[in-house]
């Protein structure tokens, strides 16, 4: 009579187990790629606002010379002031708040107030007509809503500002820097510096009037991070934005006060 082994089950999983185990420790582990996480970069382009939608500019609009002339007599008889303690209303484009760090930068000037800067111009209302044919129908834009709601609250400016964060790197050949669009994901090896611009569209609540900065930017050098160290990144990221915050609210004071 045959006798069965009871143990040999338990013995070939133990060995396929074991063979698995030996398989993964000689496995190179996997790679995780850095995407390093910095508040409210701005370069997401499907959110933000356009400065149509901020300073009020209907392209299909016809204009005609006298139209022209009196926008000219009406800015000559105005004086377009950003006063100390001005009562504001502070848009980041492309941000449901503004920055952390702007608005206690700004709150240092102004009384703040904040809106969301989300582009609302793929989501504008539309009515049919009896034959069924879709048309946009509403003609008041971004900046009147805000301006209406903006007066009722007793404001005096609305200050819209874009950020955009950009790496750069020597072109040997011409001896240049060389700057792209940055938002997130693993930094390339070839950047050796970093910069953040940021400019600004001011409107009077009361005139509709306004004005557009663009503050000149203080270019860093990129320190290289420790192998698997995304903290330094983030850190320099985050000092770069901060400090081209902190310049740009300093010459936005002496341009307009």
């Amino acid at each position: 009579m045959r006798q069965h082994n009871y143990w040999q089950p338990l013995f070939t999983l133990l060995s396929l187990f074991l063979f698995s185990l030996i398989l993964t420790g000689c496995s190179s582990p996997t790679k995780r790629p850095f995407y390093p996480r910095v508040e409210n970069l701005g370069n997401s382009q499907n959110m933000q606002l356009t400065e149509y939608e901020v300073l009020d500019i209907d392209l299909n609009q016809e204009i005609s010379e006298e139209d022209i002339r009196t926008a000219v007599e009406i800015a000559k008889s105005q004086v377009f002031k950003l006063a100390p303690k001005s009562k504001i209303v502070l848009v980041q484009s492309g941000a449901t708040v503004p920055d952390t760090t702007m608005q206690e930068i700004m709150m240092k000037h102004y009384r703040v107030s904040v809106y969301s800067g989300i582009s609302q111009a793929k989501n504008t209302p539309k009515v049919f007509k009896k034959n069924d044919q879709s048309t946009v129908t509403s003609n008041n834009s971004f900046i009147r809503k805000l301006r209406l709601a903006s007066a009722r609250a007793k404001q005096d400016k609305i200050i819209v500002y874009w950020g955009k964060m950009e790496l750069g790197r020597l072109d040997r050949e011409s001896k240049t820097r060389v700057w792209e669009g940055y938002n997130g994901g693993s930094i390339p090896s070839s950047t050796e510096y970093l910069r953040y611009l940021v400019r600004f569209a001011i409107v009077d609540v009361n005139t509709g009037m306004w004005a557009m900065y663009s503050s000149i930017n203080k270019e860093e050098p990129y320190k290289r991070r420790s192998i698997n160290s995304t903290s330094e990144d983030i850190a320099q990221l985050t000092k770069v934005k901060n400090d081209a915050y902190l310049l740009s609210v300093e010459n936005l004071l002496a341009q307009f006060e």
